[in-house]
């Protein structure tokens, strides 16, 4: 157990040096140590950082955040990989009836991009355009792209920015 407590950083100041030895100990160490965690429940955890904290007069309420797990670069391009197939390609009826859904004025501004499920992300050409759509109802966009024929199920309505427009600011 020694060893585990000794694998901890630099200790800088009494706080850093309690939290680090709370940690090390509650925690659980590597596997090459075979040193199983000390602590089951979460009620002795927070029993024990309560008595750390009077003992060394440490002044935040809250015991410090247990250390992520490891996790392989596979598993998580892996999890990327299932994120990015979510997104829908846009059907192009949705496309080409925007301007009856939107109306004329509004589809020179703004046009539907992505859709995420049942979510439909509209981009904006412009900030000023952007906060005047976000001030219509949506319900009565969502009524009228739902008496398209062959138009997909959408349930929510997401307003951007259009990300390949350069607005001033970029």
């Amino acid at each position: 157990m020694l060893e585990c407590w000794k694998s901890g950083r630099k200790k800088t100041n009494r706080l850093n040096r309690v939290q680090n030895e709370y940690l090390l100990r509650y925690s659980t160490c590597s596997a090459d140590e075979k040193i199983p965690p000390v602590m089951k429940s979460k009620k002795n955890t927070l029993d024990d950082w309560q008595l750390a904290r009077e003992r060394f007069r440490i002044s935040n309420r809250f015991p410090p955040r247990p250390k992520r797990p490891e996790r392989k670069i596979g598993a998580i391009l892996a999890e990327i990989q299932g994120e990015k197939s979510e997104v829908n390609v846009l059907p192009e009826v949705l496309k080409d009836r925007w301007v009856v859904v939107a109306g004329e004025q509004i589809a020179q501004h703004t046009h539907p991009a992505i859709l995420r499920g049942t979510q439909l992300v509209v981009f904006a050409d412009h900030p000023g355009w952007l906060s005047e759509i976000r001030r219509l109802p949506t319900q009565h966009l969502l009524k009228k792209i739902a008496s398209i024929p062959k138009a997909p199920e959408i349930k929510e309505i997401r307003f951007q920015l259009d990300p390949s427009i350069r607005t001033y600011r970029n």
